[in-house]
């Protein structure tokens, strides 16, 4: 989404652009694709710079990449409920821990099945903590990652 870059696999181009909904113009070759929260069907113009993507081929993605607010993947799997379990946490790569609610994301479990959309987003709200207790009073932080848009 930052770099306004589409990554597409040449053999399942025409299954991507379908599941993103999206528009390839003729002339400038820029991927439209609508947002969350856009209302469908709802034509985008030429020059919208926060709907237009630069097609690259697939290869060129670095898979070593954080994933940014807004990213899109497309992954094969079924489509399951998953719970993030109540209780204190470690966040991955900082010496913090995040105290959480349950949280029930909708995702893509891969393997066999079908091509399904994944949007990187806030999935709800926790209490960021220095120790691992998750004492106190805490920072509120909103909890990112990958879920099926519904």
């Amino acid at each position: 989404m930052a770099t306004r870059q589409a990554f597409i696999d040449g053999s399942h181009r025409d299954r991507a652009s379908w599941l993103l909904d999206a528009h390839i113009s003729v002339s400038t070759g820029l991927w439209r694709i609508p947002l969350l929260g856009d209302a469908p069907r709802v034509p985008i113009p030429p020059g919208d710079e926060a709907r237009e993507f630069e097609e690259l081929d697939i290869g060129a993605w670095d898979p070593t990449k954080v994933p940014q607010e807004g990213d899109i993947r497309i992954l094969h799997g079924v489509r399951r409920q998953v719970a993030v379990e109540p209780g204190c946490h470690p966040i991955q790569e900082t010496d913090d821990w995040l105290a959480v609610e349950r949280l029930e994301v909708l995702r893509c479990e891969e393997g066999e099945g079908e091509a399904v959309r994944e949007d990187f987003r806030g999935l709800g709200s926790a209490r960021r903590h220095a120790d691992r207790r998750c004492g106190g009073a805490g920072e509120e932080v909103t909890v990112f990652g990958w879920s099926i848009p519904g």
